[in-house]
């Protein structure tokens, strides 16, 4: 059973820097995430999630102390987005600057909720047709198979073949 990202008190270290420690994480230990991978693991753990790099959130005075603190950000409070539910998902460093991923449930935001829905409700209606088109599939090949040579089993090829192309993407 998958475990869901929850709140709780980030434990920065001296530099500022801090992960959760059920944080998304590229498969297969790559530097970066596939295209939708990110996003595939926000629906999973029914998050949304907001980035807000330090630069946009410091006066310049505060940014220019960041930026002669070696990489120290310890002193930058990131500033929540707007509404409830929102906790910290990573304070990290990148190389265009330190930032905060902000997470919050689904449920805090009424709009994400719905599209967390449409989107996860089309995926089971697909699963769905493929697994009935899988049983249609096997059903038309097994009355193929069960029909004599001659005109009913031209007829039953034909079925099977159309069933069998119906969901069929691609060229040559």
């Amino acid at each position: 059973m998958h475990k869901l990202i929850t709140a709780m008190e980030p434990q920065r270290d001296d530099s500022g820097y801090w992960t959760h420690p059920n944080y998304f994480e590229p498969v297969g230990g790559r530097e970066f995430a596939a295209p939708g991978e990110f996003e595939a693991w926000q629906d999973n753990n029914r998050v949304i999630a907001r980035v807000l790099w330090a630069e946009c959130d410091v006066t310049g005075e505060q940014l220019e102390a960041l930026e002669d603190s070696d990489g120290d950000i310890s002193q930058w409070n990131p500033t929540p987005p707007d509404g409830n539910g929102w906790f910290i998902g990573s304070i990290h460093d990148t190389e265009d600057g330190p930032l905060c991923v902000w997470l919050c449930p689904v449920e805090g935001e009424p709009r994400a909720l719905k599209d967390h829905i449409n989107r996860c409700h089309v995926a089971a209606l697909k699963t769905e047709f493929l697994n009935a088109h899988r049983v249609c599939l096997q059903a038309a090949h097994a009355y193929f198979c069960a029909c004599d040579i001659g005109e009913d089993r031209t007829f039953a090829h034909e079925i099977y073949q159309r069933v069998r192309l119906a969901t069929f993407r691609g060229g040559c």
